[in-house]
């Protein structure tokens, strides 16, 4: 090659690399759907706005670039840190040696944060394109992490271990991509903690909610037995299932909910964990569910309006759906 080739070569990556900090940071503090590659190149101080399509085609390769480049950092991290792991596994040594890369990923890199909270924004994406180039990066860890959680919690039936890793995984996520905002929370400044143990919190945060008594063993079993021999009635059992909040997740922030987009495949796990109790009680319990989905999807806003908040407390409320046809042979 060329001095003249190698030159052009170098000046390419130069370019490339300074790209993909900007669009990397962009990203991160504004979101996904806020930013175009012209905006990016720009902002970059690049002469041709059209750089980052030259370099990286769209805004799907931008994103798998940012992925490979971060995923390339912690599998670094994680390397390096292996000899100071313990050859005696515990659940606290799992979940610790997993978080801790990411964790230290700020320290390492000086776009570490931004790499964090872009992971962050990532798992909220619904694109099935990047859900798929997530679950590419995060494999290795999650799999990683459930094996070590299988042999931990053997007690623990593996669609509930799982759905519950994922729930808190991606809180702590969340947590570490915002913990900055520990600065000024409603409870005062809680910006005190050193790395390491707010990595402890953080580790016991995520033990605390993978051991955290299974509803299904505790109330519905017994309480199954007790309502068919007629002892009891259920009714004292609805409330408590008010509070895994599957009403209220796809109502409306505005009316009180958490405006998260459905997911039938974890409404499913939600269901089939409760089930191992009794099918009846949970069928019963998830009910107000289709109640709410179908004012969401048919009813009017001011049907929205009026009973859709009637779901976003911790009170039990009970409704359900009836389908009505005009005549036997209407269908």
């Amino acid at each position: 090659m060329t001095t003249l080739a190698h030159a052009t070569s170098g000046k390419n990556a130069d370019t490339r690399d300074r790209l993909l900090l900007m669009a990397l940071r962009l990203y991160a503090r504004e979101g996904l759907h806020a930013v175009s590659l012209r905006r990016i190149s720009i902002e970059a101080g690049s002469k041709n706005s059209a750089a980052m399509h030259y370099h990286f085609h769209n805004k799907v390769g931008v994103i798998q670039a940012l992925i490979d480049m971060i995923a390339d950092e912690l599998g670094y991290i994680a390397t390096a840190l292996r000899p100071e792991q313990s050859s005696k596994r515990s659940l606290r040594s799992a979940c610790r040696d997993t978080l801790r890369p990411l964790i230290e990923l700020p320290a390492k890199k000086s776009w570490g944060a931004d790499g964090v909270k872009f992971l962050s924004r990532l798992l909220s994406e619904s694109d099935a394109e990047i859900a798929k180039m997530v679950n590419t990066m995060c494999a290795p860890f999650s799999q990683r992490l459930d094996h070590a959680l299988a042999e931990q919690l053997p007690a623990l039936p593996a669609p509930v271990r799982r759905l519950r890793l994922m729930f808190i995984s991606t809180n702590v996520f969340h947590g570490v991509a915002e913990v900055f905002w520990l600065t000024n929370t409603p409870l005062g400044d809680l910006s005190y903690f050193d790395e390491d143990t707010l990595l402890d919190h953080l580790v016991d945060y995520l033990i605390g909610g993978l051991e955290a008594p299974s509803l299904t063993a505790t109330e519905i079993r017994p309480l199954a037995k007790s309502v068919d021999s007629g002892d009891s009635p259920a009714q004292d059992f609805y409330p408590k299932t008010a509070a895994l909040g599957i009403a209220l997740l796809p109502i409306p922030e505005a009316l009180g909910g958490a405006g998260v987009e459905r997911s039938p495949s974890s409404n499913a796990l939600i269901l089939e964990d409760l089930a191992h109790g009794d099918f009846s009680l949970a069928l019963a319990s998830i009910s107000p569910a289709a109640f709410v989905n179908t004012v969401i999807d048919q009813g009017s806003d001011a049907q929205r309006e009026k009973y859709l908040p009637l779901f976003c407390s911790q009170d039990f409320t009970a409704a359900t759906t009836a389908l009505l046809e005009p005549r036997a042979t209407f269908e």
